[in-house]
């Protein structure tokens, strides 16, 4: 299962990722964090050193991820790789094998059965020169050439905003957990990203949070706007961890924080993954992105990268 964390910035993004994250490692659960948020703020939530030259957007690692995705598929070369190339025969892929090469090169174990990827940030020779969306291409490449199995969870701490409806990153999660705070600024962000995810023809699964919730007031603010939410209350726990006064795993003492953990669980459960299904959309969304004339000038003809023939 592949499920992203999007919402406002500041709206408890990373909090909620660790949250969830640690609940299934405990739970036996092989888990996978992908910090894509600019800020990279699970390294401090966790406690860990996360040095800069594993960052997934670094240009070396790029290229070396690249390589060993295209693997000895003949229709992909290495250095025309672009955010929605789909995978096909000879492709290698991703996976939670201690020996596989991006798990075992580009993370780190944090936690018995956490491991941590972060993205990146802004570097010196690219500050003024990109957006942050390049950065996270290299992101979109490794969940489309990714495979998990049963008890198998990646989960991806995004960006602020919709910011993911720029890029393929959308089409790539299994669900979307967006995280809204009880004021109409974040309200307005949700509403934002599902008005734009009704403009496409693409099956996108969204489920709300409600978080930072502190009173009865909060909570029936929220429901003039929103339907069929999980609620996360602000507590006295995940006060002191935003402050890295405890650490991750002391939060889940608190009954209220595993009740609305359990409740997570429930909805993960619902979801029925079909691969090549989403397989089908990301060629579909490649099919599109090469013909616009800056990638056709960049990459030229692209679309020898489909195998119509591979499934997952």
């Amino acid at each position: 299962m592949k499920i992203s964390i999007i919402g406002k910035g500041g709206a408890g993004k990373s909090t909620i990722t660790s949250l969830i994250s640690i609940y299934f490692s405990l739970k036996n659960f092989k888990v996978c964090i992908f910090d894509a948020d600019i800020n990279v703020h699970i390294k401090s939530i966790f406690r860990v050193n996360f040095p800069e030259n594993l960052y997934l957007s670094n240009l070396e690692n790029i290229k070396k991820i690249r390589t060993f995705l295209a693997g000895n598929n003949p229709r992909i070369d290495p250095k025309k790789y672009v955010k929605t190339t789909p995978p096909g025969k000879g492709s290698n892929f991703f996976t939670l094998e201690k020996e596989n090469f991006i798990l075992s090169n580009f993370s780190k174990e944090i936690k018995p059965n956490l491991y941590l990827f972060c993205v990146g940030s802004y570097q010196g020779e690219t500050a003024g020169l990109s957006c942050y969306h390049t950065n996270l291409s290299i992101l979109e490449n490794i969940l489309s050439h990714s495979k998990l199995k049963n008890k198998e969870l990646l989960i991806a701490d995004m960006v602020a905003g919709i910011d993911s409806i720029a890029n393929s990153l959308f089409l790539q999660f299994d669900l979307h957990f967006f995280i809204v705070e009880p004021n109409l600024e974040s309200i307005s962000v949700y509403n934002k990203y599902i008005s734009e995810l009704k403009k496409t023809d693409y099956k996108i699964i969204v489920k709300p949070i409600l978080n930072k919730v502190i009173n009865v007031d909060d909570l029936n603010f929220a429901k003039n706007y929103l339907e069929d939410f999980l609620i996360l209350e602000y507590n006295s726990a995940i006060n002191k961890l935003s402050k890295r006064l405890i650490k991750v795993e002391d939060v889940l003492k608190d009954k209220k924080v595993i009740n609305f953990l359990e409740k997570v669980k429930e909805e993960i459960k619902k979801i029925k993954v079909d691969q090549n299904e989403k397989l089908k959309q990301l060629i579909t969304l490649h099919k599109k992105y090469i013909q616009l004339d800056y990638v056709k000038r960049a990459f030229g003809d692209l679309s020898c990268q489909v195998d119509e023939e591979f499934k997952f």
